[in-house]
Parts: C-alpha cells; sequence; structure tokens
C-alpha cells in the first residue's frame, strides 16, 4: 500500500472486492470510474430559453478495468470469461460511499495483446430500484 506524506489524497482504487455472477471467477480490479447519471427533459419559454429541467430515472455507472486470475492457470482459464449483460454485480467498497451495492451489468468487453495479460472492460449500473435480482 502507498504511504501518503504531505497533503492528504485519496489514492488509488477502493473497491476491495467484486462478485459477478455467483463469484466463480477471481479478478483483480486495475481501474475504476464512477459517474451519476439520469435522464433528463428540458422546460424551454417561447423564446427558447431554458427555464426548468425534469430530472428522472437516476443511475450510476461504475466502470471497472480487471485482470483474470486464479490460484492456478487452469483457475485463471476459468476466470477468462466475460460476464454476460444482466449478470447481478455485488460491489463491496466500505471507504467511498458513492461505489458499492448491487448493479447489473450493462457492458462487458476483452482485451488481448501479446505483450501484457488479458484485461475485461466492465460497466455495471445500479439504478434507484434494485432491478439486480433474477426472478423467475
Amino acid at each position: 500500500m502507498a504511504a501518503v506524506k504531505g497533503l492528504g489524497v485519496v489514492f488509488g482504487i477502493s473497491s476491495s472486492a467484486i462478485t459477478i455472477a455467483g463469484g466463480a471467477r477471481t479478478w483483480n480490479i486495475t481501474g475504476q470510474s464512477v459517474a451519476k447519471e439520469a435522464e433528463t427533459v428540458v422546460v424551454k419559454d417561447k423564446d427558447g430559453e431554458t427555464k426548468g429541467m425534469v430530472v428522472y430515472d437516476p443511475r450510476d455507472v461504475v466502470g471497472l478495468t480487471v485482470y483474470p486470475n486464479g490460484t492456478s492457470l487452469a483457475n485463471a482459464v476459468t476466470a477468462n470469461t466475460l460476464p454476460d449483460i444482466g449478470d447481478l454485480c455485488a460491489v463491496t467498497d466500505s471507504s467511498d460511499s458513492d461505489v458499492g451495492g448491487n448493479y447489473v451489468v450493462t457492458s462487458s468487453a476483452k482485451s488481448k495483446s501479446n505483450t501484457d495479460v488479458t484485461s475485461f472492460d466492465i460497466e455495471v449500473t445500479k439504478y434507484a430500484t434494485d432491478i439486480s435480482a433474477t426472478i423467475s
């Protein structure tokens, strides 16, 4: 862990764990972004000037960059599968109140290179109503 000296700053990635679709895969987080989004309708007057706004359907969107790994090569190969769109993603983060909670996978992509490890870019979304549970 890094030592902070001089000016107090938040350093590094704070999410301590992610579990997607039951946790059968092990991924290390190397990048994280957080955004708050919503749908909006702008209300204008007869001259076209904005006089108000309707904001609805708020949601938190977290972008994760991870790499698959395991205690053996076989476990790493097992972890080398992208999550499905709609999978539940539980993010644990005790030091950042903007991040933790139950999300739904909304995008996933895999990158491979002959000079680097395989990495995934995963986007997960948390809506005002928790829709992460699978129903039947």
